[in-house]
């Protein structure tokens, strides 16, 4: 299956802007600068449009998808300050959520690894990082914000989960780094999020831009994570 970063698909009329692969069905999210979502079927080599998402007001910067253990599920992220996550009931895509809480552009989500729940880590360029808990008891969304990146906050990344004996374990963590030169590592425990003492040593004289995975943000978060776990777990 082709990477689709530098992909035009028919019908499309602009190149999208961040596609990632869903492991539940063949399909990958294109976004246009007219703040809509298309969702295409690629099975077989084919490329048939399966969903046309509207909901954002700008353009939309990066879109993921919850492990296939969740259902069909897509979250998106824009300049209008929305994340909206994405549901499919009965071939039918159907906002599920929307907040729209951030003061400023959201530039990246990310769905967590699935043994820690249905969680989503976003990324704004007001300075705070949140992350957004669906509670399967009451079937609510709950949000938790630190205040991450002064100048804003431009990427978010979960740590691997650990397995013992083919059980997880270990506390969950997530890399973020913003316009103020620093990568920071974030532990979730007793159901609040802390920054890890001692800070990430600061290694950057200027801020990265967002890159998708694959490429700068994956090298760049995911070899943090190297030396983590060499250093510090």
């Amino acid at each position: 299956m082709p990477h689709a970063k530098d992909d035009w698909f028919p019908h499309h009329g602009k190149p999208v802007s961040a596609s990632p692969e869903t492991s539940s069905h063949s399909a990958w999210p294109g976004s246009l600068g007219d703040g809509t979502i298309r969702i295409w079927d690629v099975t077989d080599g084919r490329q048939q449009q399966i969903g046309h998402l509207k909901g954002h007001e700008g353009p939309v910067w990066k879109v993921s998808w919850a492990h296939p253990r969740f259902g069909h599920l897509l979250a998106t992220a824009g300049y209008d300050m929305k994340v909206i996550i994405w549901k499919e009931d009965r071939g039918h895509w159907v906002m599920a959520y929307v907040d729209s809480s951030h003061a400023a552009s959201v530039n990246d989500v990310e769905f967590a690894p699935q043994e820690h729940g249905l969680r989503l880590a976003c990324a704004s360029s007001d300075g705070q990082v949140s992350v957004l808990s669906y509670s399967p008891a009451d079937g609510q969304w709950r949000r938790s914000v630190m205040q991450a990146h002064s100048g804003g906050a431009q990427t978010v990344n979960w740590a691997p989960v650990s397995y013992r004996d083919g059980v997880p374990c270990g506390s969950v963590r997530l890399a973020t780094g913003g316009c103020d030169h620093t990568v920071k590592i974030w532990r979730f425990d007793n159901e609040v999020w802390c920054e890890e003492n001692p800070r990430f040593p600061y290694a950057h004289t200027d801020w990265a831009p967002w890159r998708e995975k694959g490429h700068l943000r994956r090298g760049w978060l995911m070899g943090v994570w190297s030396v983590c776990v060499n250093l510090r777990l």
